[in-house]
């Protein structure tokens, strides 16, 4: 799966838009999941609002085809590894999104992004991972973000790294991975206004520095992908 951002690209204060989709996490054999009713729903939305609303743009951030590699950047166990593997939901939904991206930028859907790590602390123990290269987003007002994980029912949740010059980085919650098989999640982004007036005042650029994983003072002690 692909990590995409659609922005609008004129000045409508809070009403500026971004969609993110992230490529999916814990990526493993699909196990047994029933599908949420609305992710289907969530994801023609998302296909309409794209298909009235021209000043939205889509910007492909990364196809995870190992092109700009993700790496562990921090984190507490010793058994830290992750890659890219070929496994990616099969639903409508997930579909239907793949075609979303590709009306503007060709992408693959071949691989997803693995992590493979331990925990030994529940509740202390985190785990950061990194792109490679710079990710710098495009003109817009992050707010919305949404993508596709898979989980084993660990007790983990995650936030978006931002870095901007000027400030200090932004912490963004994701959501916890509390879950069995292939999800689509979604989750508000809320970007300060200091941060609003340096992109849209002196064009300083939003960045994806990475994303961090916590673990919940409930999860088992033990290796998780």
């Amino acid at each position: 799966m692909a990590l995409l951002i659609s922005a609008q690209l004129s000045r409508l204060s809070r009403l500026l838009q971004i969609f993110l989709v992230l490529a999916t996490f814990f990526p493993m054999v699909s196990a047994p999941r029933i599908q949420e009713a609305d992710e289907l729903g969530r994801v023609e939305l998302l296909d309409r609002v794209l298909s009235e609303r021209s000043t939205y743009q889509l910007f492909l951030i990364d196809a995870f085809e190992n092109e700009n590699p993700w790496k562990i950047f921090r984190g507490n166990s010793f058994l830290n590894q992750s890659e890219f593997i070929s496994k990616i939901p099969s639903s409508d939904a997930f579909n239907l999104e793949y075609n979303i991206i590709n009306k503007t930028q060709i992408s693959q859907k071949n691989r997803s992004f693995m992590i493979h790590s331990h925990i030994e602390q529940p509740g202390i123990d985190k785990l950061e991972i990194r792109p490679q290269a710079p990710i710098y987003l495009p003109s817009g007002i992050p707010i919305r973000i949404q993508f596709w994980a898979y989980s084993e029912n660990v007790n983990m949740s995650a936030k978006l790294i931002l870095e901007q010059k000027k400030s200090q980085d932004l912490y963004l919650e994701l959501g916890n991975f509390k879950f069995e098989g292939w999800k689509r999640m979604e989750a508000r982004l809320e970007i300060p206004e200091k941060n609003i007036r340096l992109v849209q005042s002196l064009q300083i650029p939003l960045k994806v520095k990475g994303i961090r994983f916590y673990s919940n003072p409930f999860q088992t002690k033990g290796a998780f992908f």
